[in-house]
């Protein structure tokens, strides 16, 4: 069991602008993974709650996040990365912010 950490904040993103592909897909994959916890929580919510609930799915993905990085760390089963905490918080914002532009579209069609 070999614990694998990466402290620096953004490391895969240099690596991805120098041309190392896998590291972009990574990086969307992060992403992904969180949109719907972001999306989902919007969604069954009225328009005067969407902030702070985005706060909430932020929050929750946050805690949920570190977990798994520390439990990564801990077992020695993958890379813990601040990256990848980063990215799993940055997932349900743009889910907030999918439905939120959606919302907005059909109020003023409405």
């Amino acid at each position: 069991m070999t614990q694998s950490c990466n402290p620096d904040l953004f490391w895969s993103y240099a690596a991805w602008a120098l041309g190392k592909p896998g590291y972009g897909r990574e990086i969307l994959l992060n992403i992904a993974l969180f949109v719907p916890l972001g999306y989902f929580l919007a969604a069954v919510l009225d328009g005067s709650a969407v902030k702070r609930f985005g706060l909430l799915a932020a929050g929750l993905s946050l805690v949920i996040s570190v977990a798994i990085e520390g439990m990564q760390y801990v077992d020695g089963l993958g890379l813990a990365e601040w990256d990848d905490v980063f990215n799993n918080v940055l997932g349900p914002v743009l889910g907030l912010a999918f439905i939120s532009c959606l919302c907005i579209v059909a109020e003023r069609k409405a």
